[in-house]
């Protein structure tokens, strides 16, 4: 079943919510409690992942639970690779002077 492939993707955001860099770029920009909050939940998530898989196979109520999450953590997940890419590129841009002036010298 597709849900099957829901835990990957919940560890993947788990994962990149932890990530230094989204952290950095979270706190610069005043939402790391959401960060961490996010976090959190998902972590939790994880461990209701198993019975909930197994059970949907017969519940409706938890199969469209899941797809609801599953959409939730690809939205999330979307929102962290924002965070990742944005600290990337002030690291990039905060990088630029100095090699300006190490290829000057």
């Amino acid at each position: 079943m597709a849900e099957s492939l829901l835990l990957p993707v919940v560890r993947g955001v788990v994962g990149k919510a932890a990530d230094a860099l989204v952290q950095s770029i979270t706190r610069m920009w005043g939402v790391d409690k959401d960060r961490l909050k996010l976090e959190r939940h998902l972590v939790y998530v994880q461990s209701l992942l198993a019975d909930a898989e197994a059970k949907s196979e017969t519940n409706p109520a938890v199969r469209m639970w899941m797809k609801e999450l599953k959409a939730a953590a690809y939205q999330a997940d979307n929102v962290l690779d924002d965070f990742q890419y944005e600290a990337l590129r002030r690291e990039a841009l905060s990088d630029q002077p100095r090699r300006r002036q190490r290829a000057e010298t």
